[in-house]
């Protein structure tokens, strides 16, 4: 639970304005990991990451704080105001074992933040018994800047299904 809680916090505390001092930043992501460690320790279970995940959402919704982030500043001398002006107003981030990941917006895809290791570095999406690896690329630059008649340069999707055998 301490790298995905340190991830966590460590992304949390990156949207604090870059004025704030180092040593309050430093106090306000200690206190998120110590207030996240509390709250997590008694719901995680690495052999079904996913039991618990609604528990250990950190969430932003309609210019709230999530109670955790809202103790931390408290503890840190940081305002409510200054938070809820650096989150976005819909924000959720998830930290389940061996993964961290957010979502921005109620329609948004989760995006990592953090995966174990041992998860692999590919983000694998299951449905049924088949996992789903989808790769995007960016397009290739442009040679040069002449109008193309309205042709559109889209990127390059690659989805590999594999069929997982018992």
């Amino acid at each position: 639970m301490i790298p995905e809680v340190a991830a966590a916090s460590s992304f949390l505390a990156t949207h604090l304005p870059a004025s704030t001092a180092p040593a309050i930043r430093s106090s306000f992501q200690s206190a998120l990991q110590s207030n996240m460690a509390s709250k997590f320790s008694q719901h995680w279970d690495p052999l079904a990451p996913s039991k618990g995940n609604g528990y250990r959402a950190i969430s932003f919704s309609g210019g709230r704080l999530d109670p955790i982030v809202k103790d931390a500043a408290r503890a840190t001398g940081l305002s409510e105001g200054i938070l809820l002006s650096v989150f976005p107003e819909e924000l959720v981030l998830w930290v389940d074992p061996g993964t961290v990941t957010y979502r921005n917006g109620e329609r948004g895809f989760p995006i990592p933040v953090w995966e174990s290791r041992a998860q692999g570095s590919v983000v694998t999406v299951k449905r049924s018994a088949s996992p789903i690896t989808v790769t995007i690329k960016a397009p290739p630059p442009a040679a040069s800047p002449t109008y193309t008649s309205g042709a559109r340069t889209t990127p390059d999707i690659s989805v590999n299904r594999s069929i997982l055998v018992s």
